[in-house]
């Protein structure tokens, strides 16, 4: 997040991580809705985890970690998707998924 993007280019057969902030629109099911375009594209998340803004119950800002690199179509179609049912959605950063990650 910042002025210069610096991601890691996207090569078949690497794995990569991207991370984002979002805040849903105040919809009932928009949480539903918006992680429903992940399962459609096949894109698994790692980390989902809540936070309010300014400590009130009235909004909620969400960190998301998903396995995928964000020049990938189902990782697009995915963010696409949540696109639609928040009010502001930030990239983080893709970086290159750490080896201590695979499954044995």
């Amino acid at each position: 997040m910042g002025k210069n993007i610096n991601q890691p280019e996207f090569k078949k057969g690497k794995k990569y991580i991207t991370t984002c902030i979002f805040r849903l629109k105040s919809i009932p099911a928009a949480l539903y809705k918006c992680l429903g375009g992940f399962a459609t594209n096949q894109v698994n998340l790692t980390k989902l985890e809540s936070f309010s803004v300014k400590n009130t119950f009235d909004q909620t800002n969400f960190y998301l970690d998903l396995e995928g690199h964000i020049e990938e179509t189902q990782v697009q179609k995915a963010l696409e998707e949540l696109g639609f049912h928040t009010e502001s959605l930030n990239i983080l950063g893709v970086y290159e998924s750490s080896t201590f990650r695979e499954k044995k």
